[in-house]
């Protein structure tokens, strides 16, 4: 299980150290995160009554996106809304 309470990730078998391995606290989707492992290492998702579009690795997928302007959004430990970048920055301040 990753530390993160805004981003926790499980995983049981042969490669769940692998998968679960340095995830990262600022952008727990993009790069180096449990998902993108997930994907490097062909894994598959199992939704057990989920909607497709409800799917947590969608996030990977809108992390890859190339979409001009794209940010990522968050609220921060005072409750207003953010940008990850900033939000990290107050919370390492």
């Amino acid at each position: 299980m990753t530390d993160n309470p805004s981003g926790r990730f499980g995983a049981r078998g042969e490669r769940a150290e692998a998968l679960l391995a340095n995830a990262p606290w600022n952008d727990y989707y993009g790069p180096n995160s449990p998902l993108e492992h997930l994907c490097k290492l062909g894994g598959k998702i199992l939704r057990i009554g989920a909607d497709p579009d409800t799917t947590t690795v969608l996030h990977y997928a809108e992390y890859l996106a190339e979409v001009p302007r794209k940010s990522v959004a968050c609220v921060d430990t005072t409750g207003a809304w953010a940008t990850m970048d900033q939000s990290f920055a107050r919370w390492n301040a």
